[in-house]
């Protein structure tokens, strides 16, 4: 029950990362450097401070693949919000939890008839939630943000998949700090090569920052690779279907945003489908 309660608060403080974006006013490629850059000198502070000297000195290339992936995960998802609708972004992104159970089959997981039927029916409830029941005009699709997206889902899933693995030697702060610190050193590579400002921004863009890298970050990506060693890949990554649903009713309190008799219907059946697929 302890590891559900904070699986509930990883998915909710990871919620809030869209409604920091938009408050920054900051771009999100921008906000993404920022949150795992920083998250990475926090908790190699952490790591310092509870004496894990040692795996300063250690290396395991899957940290690498990690960061690089979590990396790609932020700049391809956020580059194919140029491309396609953000509705039709937002459901490609959120098929990462079928990558996810088939890298989880791979590293032996078991994946029942009703955590199959939880991963589909909470990514149909997801995927009516931000597209409505009218869908999408196929004129908006462009194949390049298509893949773009696919990209920012699988990659996701590699993220997940390769701090699964990390997590049964390493502790969360040792992951964290060197994963997000790989992260961060590749967004800024793209930020550079792109000529994008990431420095000069008001006092209200840092706020906000800082509230990205406290809560969506150390909150809600940190306890997510905590739990991972517990909860195992797919049930984690399942529980993030849930961030949609939370994030809607955030925008709704915080920015004024409508939530409709359709989105509310679609929250329950996503719901009712993270909960088949992590009640084992």
């Amino acid at each position: 029950m302890k590891d559900y309660i904070i699986l509930g608060i990883a998915v909710f403080s990871v919620s809030w990362a869209s409604i920091f974006v938009v408050l920054s006013n900051a771009p999100g490629i921008v906000c993404a450097f920022w949150r795992m850059t920083l998250s990475s000198i926090l908790t190699l502070l952490i790591m310092v401070v509870s004496g894990e000297y040692k795996w300063i000195f250690k290396f395991n290339p899957l940290i690498v693949i990690s960061g690089l992936s979590l990396a790609i995960h932020f700049t391809f998802w956020m580059e194919s919000l140029r491309m396609i609708p953000v509705a039709l972004s937002t459901t490609i992104v959120n098929l990462h939890p079928i990558f996810s159970s088939i890298i989880g089959k791979f590293m032996g997981e078991r994946i029942s008839g009703k955590r199959l039927t939880g991963i589909f029916t909470s990514i149909i409830g997801s995927t009516i939630m931000v597209t409505g029941v009218r869908g999408l005009n196929i004129s908006e699709i462009s194949f390049p943000g298509v893949i773009y997206a696919l990209i920012g889902a699988a990659s996701f899933s590699i993220y997940l998949s390769a701090n699964k693995s990390l997590r049964k030697e390493m502790s969360t702060q040792a992951l964290t700090t060197f994963v997000y610190g790989i992260g961060g050193i590749v967004t800024l590579t793209y930020i550079l090569a792109n000529n994008i400002n990431f420095t000069s921004y008001t006092i209200n863009t840092w706020i906000y920052i800082t509230l990205l890298t406290i809560i969506p970050m150390l909150m809600g990506h940190t306890l997510l690779n905590y739990l991972l060693r517990s909860l195992g890949l797919i049930t984690v990554a399942t529980s993030t279907l849930g961030e949609p649903i939370i994030s809607t009713i955030l925008a709704y309190i915080v920015l004024g945003q409508t939530i409709d008799n359709i989105k509310i219907l679609s929250m329950i059946v996503t719901l009712i489908g993270i909960y088949l697929a992590i009640s084992q």
